[in-house]
């Protein structure tokens, strides 16, 4: 079986960052959210969410743990 390699701290920011995401972008969906090695600061990738069904691009965004800074890029 797998096992899930990520601790605590990574995972408490990374909540975090999806709870201001959510805030900041109600209108995207989260599909992908990861953490590099050794870092804290959090990238998530989003789609555009459209009551139409309509396909979307996707956009990633970082979130910066020392600033709880949250960036499109």
């Amino acid at each position: 079986m797998p096992r899930l390699d990520i601790d605590t701290t990574t995972m408490e920011v990374a909540a975090r960052a999806l709870a201001k995401f959510k805030r900041d972008y109600p209108d995207r969906l989260t599909i992908w959210v990861e953490a590099e090695d050794g870092q804290l600061d959090i990238k998530i990738s989003s789609i555009a969410i459209h009551k139409s069904g309509e396909s979307s691009s996707m956009c990633d965004h970082i979130y910066f743990h020392k600033t709880d800074g949250l960036m499109e890029v």
